[in-house]
C-alpha cells in the first residue's frame, strides 16, 4: 500500500533564522538599545528586530507584544515603513498559527500603508505574504489572484529575483491544485530566471520543487533527477537545512521505488541533520516518512511511534496537511494489521480535513484506502462510492492529455536549457552552425505556416462575424455550447477511442472486411448520437436502435464472446414512447466490459428486457457475468471510469429515474450475473 509522502515546498515566506547562541546575542543587544531608545523610529525597528529572534524562539505572545508597540508607536509618529514592518511581522504569527483570517486582516492593513505612500516593494512584498495565506489556507483561486499582482508588481521594477521567485510561487500554488502541467510550466521558467540570475540558492530550491511535481505526477524517475540536481547545488554551498530536504525526499523516492533499504538510510540521515539544526518541521516530515518506511517493512511495532509522533509534531506545527497525511498513513497501517475499525476512523478523519483543504493527493489517496477498507469488509455500496470519487480525483488531477503537454513542456525546457549553454559557449564548429541553420530554417517555414493558417482563419471569422448580428452570435454560441455539452454528457470518450482502435487492429491485419463492417455501424452510431444530440428526448425505437448498433460493435471488437437478446413487451409503442438519448447504454456498457469480458470458460449472454409498468418505462439489462463484487476488485486493479454511467447517476438524483441492482448466485453460492432494473419516468 502507497503512503502519502511529504515533501518540502521551499518557495514559502520566511523571517531569517538564527542559530540558538547568536539568537540570544542579537536579543541581549537589541535590549540593551531599547533601554536608551528614545520614542522615535530606532524604537519601532528595534522591537521588530527583537519579535523577530523571539519569533525564532518560538514565543508568539511575545512577538506579538513587541510588534503591536511597534505599530502603535509607528502610526503615533507617522513612520509608515514601521507600521509596513510591524503588520507584516503580526501576519506571519497569525500565519505560523494557522489563523489565517487574522493573518489576512494585517497583511492587508500593511498593504493598505503601502499602496497610499506608493511604496512599491512592499506592495509587491504583502501581495505575495497574502497569497501564500490563501495558499495555506486551501483557497488557491484567490492565492493565484494574489501571485499574479504580485508578479505584475516586481515585473514593474525590475526586480529579476523577485520576479524568478513569485513565478516559482505561482507554480506551487498551481501544483497544489493538482495542475501539474502549469505548475511545471511556471517552474520551469523560474528555474531559467535563477540560472540566468546565478542565484544558486534559488535553483537548489526550484529543483526540488520540480522534482515534488514529478513525484505527484508519478514520474519518480524524474523526481529523482531534479532531486539530486538540487542536492548538488545544496552540498557546494553547505546549506544544511536544504540538504536535509532533499535527502528526505530522495529517501521517499527510493522507498516508492521499492528500495526499501536504502531509503530507510536516507530518511535517518535528513533526521539527523534536521535535529541537529533544530528544524521543527523537518523532523516532523522525516519521521513521519521513517514511520511509513517501517510500514512498509512490515515492522508495525517499530512504525506505529514514528507515525504518533509525527502526528504531534505536525499538531504542535499546526500543520493540517501533514495532520491529514499522516492521519492516512496511521489508518494505512492498521488495514493492514487487519484492525478496520481504526482504520476507518483515521481515513474518515484524513480525507475530512483533506478535502476542507481541497488537498488532493491526499484526498485521492484516501478515497483509494477506503475503497479497499469496505471492500475487504463486504461493504460494497461504500466501497464503489469510494472508488468513485477517486477516480473523480485522479482524472482532475491528471489525464492523458495532461502527460502529452508535460511531454511537451519537457522538451521545451530541455530544448531551452541547451540553446542557452550554447550561446554561453559561443560554439563555432560549422558543422553545429550549420545544423543550427538548418533548424532555423524549419522553424521559420513552421512559423511561416502557422502564421499563414493563422491569417486565413482570422480573415474567414471576420467575414463570419461582418454578415451576423450580435443576438444572432450570442444565440449560437449558446446553441453550440448546449449541443457539446450535450454529446459530451452522451458519447463515452473511451468507447470512441476503443472504436477507432479497433478500426486500426482490424485495418493492419489486412481485414478489410470486419474494417469496413466495423466503420459503416461506428459511423452510423456517431451520426446517431450527433443528430440526437440537439433534443432532450428521442423515440424509444431511435435508442433502441443505437443501443442495437453499440452492441455490435462491441461483439466485433471481442470476437463474439457474447451473444446478446432485445425483448420488447408488446405493451410498449416503441415509436410513441420518448426517453432522453443514450440513458440506457451506459449500463449496458458497464455490464459488457464489468461482467461478460471478463468470462474465462463460457459464452457470455446478455439479455435487455423493455416492458411497461403502469405511466413508467422498465429495462430490464441481464448477464451472466463475473458478478459485482468480481468486478469491484478488477475495477480497483485498473481504475476503469464510466463517463456516462456517472452522468446518469446525476438523472438518478434529479429524480428521472430508479436503478435496482440484483446481484445472482448459483445454488453454490458463487456469482452468476447480475440483472439492473432501470424505471424511467415518462
Amino acid at each position: 500500500m502507497k503512503r502519502v509522502l511529504l515533501y518540502f515546498l521551499l518557495f514559502t515566506f520566511t523571517f531569517s533564522l538564527f542559530t540558538a547562541t547568536a539568537q540570544q546575542k542579537v536579543a541581549d543587544s537589541l535590549k540593551a538599545r531599547l533601554a536608551t531608545d528614545k520614542l522615535d523610529t530606532n524604537r519601532v525597528n528595534d522591537w521588530v528586530e527583537l519579535a523577530v529572534c523571539y519569533a525564532d524562539a518560538n514565543r508568539p505572545d511575545t512577538v506579538m507584544k513587541l510588534a503591536m508597540q511597534a505599530q502603535v508607536l509607528a502610526q503615533q509618529i507617522d513612520y509608515t515603513k514601521g507600521q509596513m514592518k510591524a503588520y507584516s511581522m503580526m501576519g506571519y504569527m497569525y500565519q505560523v498559527q494557522s489563523n489565517f483570517d487574522k493573518a489576512i486582516e494585517n497583511f492587508a492593513n500593511g498593504l493598505k500603508v503601502a499602496e497610499r505612500v506608493n511604496d512599491k516593494a512592499y506592495i509587491a512584498k504583502f501581495n505575495g505574504k497574502i497569497g501564500t495565506v490563501y495558499s495555506d489556507k486551501g483557497d488557491f483561486a484567490k492565492a493565484l489572484e494574489y501571485y499574479l499582482v504580485d508578479l505584475k508588481a516586481v515585473q514593474d521594477m525590475g526586480n529579476k529575483k523577485a520576479i524568478a521567485l513569485v513565478t516559482g510561487d505561482i507554480g506551487n500554488a498551481y501544483e497544489l491544485q493538482g495542475d501539474y502541467v502549469k505548475a511545471l510550466e511556471y517552474n520551469f521558467k523560474a528555474l531559467q530566471m535563477d540560472i540566468d540570475n546565478g542565484d544558486k540558492s534559488s535553483v537548489s530550491v526550484v529543483n526540488g520543487n520540480i522534482g515534488n511535481i514529478y513525484v505527484d505526477e508519478k514520474n519518480y524517475k524524474s523526481a529523482l533527477e531534479y532531486y539530486f540536481k538540487a542536492l548538488k547545488v545544496d552540498s557546494e554551498m553547505n546549506n544544511k537545512n536544504s540538504i536535509a530536504v532533499n535527502i528526505g525526499n530522495i529517501g521517499n523516492i527510493y522507498g516508492i521505488l521499492g528500495d526499501n533499504d536504502k531509503s530507510l538510510a536516507y530518511a535517518l540521515k535528513a533526521l539527523s541533520i534536521d535535529e541537529e539544526i533544530n528544524n521543527k518541521e523537518g523532523v516532523a516530515i522525516n519521521t513521519g516518512n521513517i514511520g511509513n518506511m517501517y510500514s512498509a517493512r512490515k515492522e508495525y511495532d517499530k512504525a506505529k511511534p514514528y507515525l504518533f509522533k509525527a502526528l504531534a509534531a505536525y499538531s504542535e506545527l499546526g500543520s493540517k496537511q501533514g495532520i491529514a497525511a499522516t492521519k492516512d498513513n496511521i489508518g494505512g497501517l492498521y488495514l493492514d494489521q487487519k484492525n478496520y475499525a481504526d482504520a476507518e476512523k483515521y481515513f474518515l478523519q484524513s480525507v475530512a480535513l483533506a478535502d476542507s483543504l481541497n488537498y488532493l493527493p491526499c484526498s485521492e489517496e484516501d478515497y483509494q484506502d477506503l475503497s479497499k477498507l469496505y471492500s475487504a469488509t463486504g461493504k460494497w455500496q461504500q466501497a464503489y462510492e469510494a472508488s468513485a470519487k477517486y477516480n473523480a480525483i485522479k482524472d482532475s488531477m491528471f489525464s492523458q492529455d495532461k502527460s502529452q503537454e508535460i511531454g511537451h513542456l519537457e522538451a521545451k525546457a530541455e530544448y531551452e536549457q541547451k540553446l542557452a549553454v550554447q550561446k554561453a559557449n559561443e560554439v563555432n564548429d560549422a558543422t553545429i552552425a550549420e545544423e543550427h541553420s538548418k533548424k532555423q530554417q524549419v522553424m521559420m517555414l513552421l512559423i511561416s505556416a502557422v502564421a499563414l493558417i493563422v491569417s486565413l482563419i482570422a480573415i474567414l471569422i471576420f467575414r463570419s462575424l461582418k454578415n451576423v448580428q450580435k443576438e444572432k452570435q450570442l444565440a449560437e454560441q449558446q446553441k453550440s455550447l448546449m449541443e457539446l455539452r450535450a454529446l459530451r454528457a452522451q458519447m463515452n470518450p473511451h468507447f470512441i477511442f476503443n472504436a477507432i482502435s479497433s478500426i486500426q487492429h482490424f485495418t493492419l491485419q489486412n481485414n478489410s472486411e470486419d474494417a469496413q463492417k466495423y466503420l459503416s455501424k461506428f459511423s452510423k452510431l456517431i451520426r446517431g448520437v450527433l443528430e440526437n444530440s440537439k433534443y432532450e428526448s428521442i423515440k424509444l425505437s431511435e435508442e433502441l436502435q443505437m443501443l442495437e448498433l453499440y452492441i455490435e460493435l462491441e461483439q466485433l471488437r471481442f470476437s463474439s464472446k457474447f451473444s446478446y437478446e432485445l425483448v420488447i413487451d408488446k405493451n410498449v409503442d416503441v415509436n410513441g414512447v420518448s426517453i432522453a438519448p443514450l440513458i440506457i447504454q451506459p449500463f449496458v456498457e458497464n455490464a459488457i466490459w464489468h461482467g461478460l469480458m471478463h468470462l474465462e470458460n463460457k459464452i457470455g449472454k446478455l439479455t435487455i428486457t423493455i416492458q411497461k409498468q403502469g405511466d413508467k418505462l422498465k429495462c430490464i439489462i441481464d448477464d451472466n457475468g463475473i458478478g459485482r463484487k468480481r468486478a469491484m476488485e478488477i475495477r480497483n486493479a485498473k481504475m476503469h471510469r464510466s463517463m456516462g454511467l456517472s452522468i446518469t447517476q446525476e438523472r438518478m438524483h434529479a429524480g428521472d429515474m430508479t436503478v435496482n441492482f440484483i446481484d445472482k448466485e448459483n445454488a453454490d453460492g458463487t456469482a452468476a450475473g447480475t440483472t439492473v432494473e432501470i424505471t424511467l419516468t415518462n
